[in-house]
């Protein structure tokens, strides 16, 4: 059993994981999608993700291990799905984080006056940044440091990224691409179709 962990038997429901994005939030960071979604906001591009059905369920001694194993993290976020969805059992695993020295991002459609005095509001509070709001549709835009939408926000719950508060306004796209050992590519980020082509064919989306 690893160092830190106490064998507990929760479990989290997760979709998929990114072991090394720096798109995801500040510096080199693991990233975590988890499954299902309660919120479900019209126009989500994660509909996958929506359904509570069990994808791979993971405990947080899983996950952490998982984490300790992957050289030059930083820090940890989490999307979803909606990540709050599964607030008792991640906290766990984001107590457990922080015992190590990761930093962790929260991404969730829950805004903190809904979840006041709840597990949720717990995971909010722990996390150093946390993107929150709905996914809005009308508001959506793929120039938004670290969000989908205008109405969403961003909350600073610590000071080790303070220095980022003036840059979140700044408009930029952030893509990257992953090709694995057997040459599968996954494409993370909101690319738009012409900078799709560009990236994948070398054409100029000019």
């Amino acid at each position: 059993m690893s160092e830190g962990c106490d064998g507990n038997s929760a479990r989290l429901n997760v979709a998929a994981f990114l072991e090394n994005s720096a798109i995801y939030g500040p510096g080199n960071r693991f990233v975590i999608w988890f499954q299902g979604c309660s919120l479900r906001c019209e126009g989500c591009w994660n509909k996958e993700l929506w359904p509570f059905e069990d994808n791979l369920l993971f405990t947080p001694c899983d996950i952490l291990e998982k984490i300790r194993e992957t050289k030059g993290i930083e820090g940890v976020t989490f999307l979803g799905g909606e990540p709050l969805d599964q607030a008792e059992n991640l906290l766990i695993l984001a107590k457990m984080l922080k015992s190590d020295g990761y930093s962790i991002m929260l991404y969730t459609g829950y805004a903190e006056p809904e979840i006041s005095g709840t597990v949720k509001e717990d995971v909010f509070s722990m996390s150093d940044i946390v993107v929150s709001g709905r996914y809005v549709e009308g508001l959506r835009s793929v120039y938004l440091k670290w969000r989908g939408s205008l109405n969403q926000n961003i909350s600073f719950n610590s000071d080790i990224y303070r220095d980022f508060e003036d840059s979140i306004d700044k408009r930029e796209n952030d893509v990257e691409i992953h090709i694995d050992e057997t040459g599968e590519i996954t494409i993370a980020g909101y690319p738009e179709p012409d900078d799709l082509e560009a990236i994948l064919y070398g054409k100029d989306s000019q």
